[in-house]
Formats: C-alpha cells, structure tokens, sequence
C-alpha cells in the first residue's frame, strides 16, 4: 500500500467537512491508550496480554473518544486458553475457586461511560464429542450481545468451522458500526462476514471501544485498531484568564500545572510547520490534562486568544506518557498519532511520528 503524505501546518489546517481519523494501539505507541486494569493487563514483548482470574467478563477499553453510529473497529487477538481438553481456574468476588472449559474473549463497542452499558462480539471455541477425536467437530461460536445495566442480551449467533484458528492462535476480529446496522467480520488470514443485524437507530453520542475478556480467557492482543469519522472541532473557550490561572496554580500542588514556553523544534517542515512559538498554560482535567493557549501565535494569529484551548493531554497506562489532541490555527484537530511526554516536570514533548516532528516546551515562572 502506497501512502501519498501530504505537507500540512499545526497553525493552518484548513478543513471544512468531516474528516477521517485512524488510530492503532500497536507497538508504535506501546497500546498507551489501552486502560490499564491491575491484575489484569500488561506488555508482554510487542503485544498486550490481558489475563483474566476472575469469575466475571473484564471490558479492557481504549481511550480514544468516537463518535457512535460509523465507525470501525478490529482487533487481533489469540486467546492462550484455548485448549479442548483443559479447564482454567478462576476465583469469584468471594474467594471461591471455580473451573472454566472455553473462556471467550472478543471486542467491545458502543461502551458508555459506567461500562455497564456496551455491546459486544465474543469468539468461543466448542467441541461437539470432546472424547472422541474421530466423531468430535470443534468450531468458532460467534456471540454478538447487548448489555444495558450490565445485563446481557443475545442479540445474535452463529458459528464458523472455517477460516478461523480453532487452537491457541491467531484471529482477527471486526464490527463495522453504523447508525442503524452492525455487521460482524472475522478470521485467521482472511475476514468473512459473520454476522450482519438491524438495530434501532444508534444516535451521535461519544463512545469507546476496547476488548473483552472474558472469565479465565487470557488474550494477547497485537493489534487494536480504531477506523472513524468525526466533525471539525469548533474552538472552545475555557473561561481562564491570566489572572485566575496565576490564582489556581498558586494554590496547586500538581508539578505539571503552570506556564509553559516554546524551547525548540525537530521537524520535517515538508510535512508539518509549527505555527508560532507557543506560550502554553497546562491545567489539570478529568482524564489528564487540558493545555490553554496564552500567546505566541504568528500564523493567523487573528483567531487566538488568551483562554482558548489548545491541546489535550490524556492518561495512558504508562507513566507521564500521554495521548494528545492537538488544535491548529483554524481550530480543526490533529489526532493520529500525536503524544504527549512530560520529564521530570519540566520538559514538555509532543510528538507527531507520521510526520516524523516533535517540539518541546519547558515549564516557567510567568507568562
């Protein structure tokens, strides 16, 4: 596949429709935007290994915010328990051990906020004669269901002895959302439809999407990838002043909030051109941090003003690493693949990989 990479500004951006965004938890990001789960998730080499003990099914979500009603979303994944003939332990909430045949794991999608609320595709392995290796017939049931209040429906089955990896390996699983349609893919080498079902009209609201593993499953997952469209983000205003930023961050105690000024730049201005050298206000949010334009702007510097966000931040499961939201002059956002890394308090890096470009920031006293 030949990709044509087309020079573009941070400061000028123009886009005047819906734009297309992609974003892959591979190796190239170290899964930074998969939540982590303790005991349950962690990097194993290249992949995320996500192994279930317990006696309940764990939703393991991504963080990237979609738009609900078009999207799509694939994960490859190979469930490690996955023999015939072997059960797994698991210990439920009250201590008690109990024994698994066939855990499932798949993905999740439409996931609201409480994660009680979500559907899902789940993969699970059945045998017909588990004891009889002449008569036995092993085959994929595929499950897609709806939960609403953390109570699951069937919505649909249907199995597959094909095409699909029926052991320990590999299988790539699909769901293309639409506002009104769900169509289910999957395979080893190759996707086959699954599954395709109506549902009643699914509104724009913001969703996730993430992984589900389910009880004694143990996953390793090489792949998540994210497919979606989304508006042009309007500029926002935050409210902050220079005064009541000198206010909040006088009384705060998190290191990373306070002024933050442009220092140098390493990019590929081919591909991509800083718009100004930036004076920044960082401040902390729900899911990270939010970063408040204060000055600097040289490209169409008529649009900014003191107040006005800038950037996101947001918590992945590794340590001062983050996912960044990025809003160029005419207020269109950059996304894929764009991070955020902080050192030592002091030293603020975002990263644009694709096209090959970074710049740094560094903590002040004062605007």
């Amino acid at each position: 596949m030949n990709l044509k990479v087309t020079a573009i500004t941070l400061a000028s951006l123009i886009a005047t429709q819906a734009i297309a965004g992609a974003h892959y938890a591979t190796t190239h990001n170290s899964f930074g935007s998969i939540e982590r789960i303790d005991g349950i998730t962690s990097i194993e080499g290249d992949m995320l290994l996500c192994n279930n003990t317990g006696f309940t099914t764990r939703v393991v979500t991504d963080t990237t915010g979609i738009t609900a009603g078009q999207y799509r979303l694939q994960a490859r994944m190979a469930n490690e328990h996955n023999s015939p003939r072997h059960s797994y332990r698991v210990t439920d909430s009250n201590g008690n051990k109990h024994n698994v045949h066939s855990p499932q794991w798949g993905i999740a999608f439409d996931i609201g906020d409480n994660i009680r609320d979500y559907w899902a595709v789940t993969m699970q392995c059945i045998d017909t004669d588990i004891n009889n290796d002449i008569t036995n017939h092993r085959y994929a049931h595929f499950t897609l269901l709806h939960y609403s209040n953390g109570k699951a429906q069937i919505i649909a089955t249907q199995d597959i002895d094909r095409g699909i990896n029926l052991s320990n390996g590999f299988n790539s699983i699909e769901v293309q959302v639409k506002p009104d349609v769900v169509k289910v893919l999957a395979g080893e080498n190759q996707l086959q439809t699954v599954m395709q079902i109506n549902r009643p009209y699914t509104d724009t609201q913001s969703c996730r999407a993430g992984c589900y593993i389910g009880a004694g499953a143990k996953v390793k997952i090489e792949r998540v990838v994210i497919d979606f469209k989304h508006e042009t983000t309007i500029y926002r205003e935050t409210g902050w002043t220079i005064e009541t930023l000198k206010e909040h961050f006088q009384q705060s105690a998190d290191p990373v909030e306070g002024f933050w000024q442009y220092i140098d730049r390493d990019m590929e201005e081919r591909w991509l051109r800083l718009g100004g050298r930036y004076t920044l206000a960082i401040v902390a949010s729900d899911s990270g941090y939010d970063l408040i334009y204060i000055s600097g702007a040289t490209t169409r510097s008529d649009l900014w003003h003191t107040g006005m966000l800038k950037a996101t931040l947001t918590k992945t499961i590794f340590n001062n690493h983050y996912d960044l939201k990025w809003i160029d002059a005419t207020h269109n956002p950059i996304t894929q693949d764009a991070y955020g890394s902080i050192e030592n308090g002091v030293l603020l890096t975002l990263k644009f990989p694709i096209y090959k470009s970074q710049f740094r920031l560094s903590k002040i006293l004062d605007p």
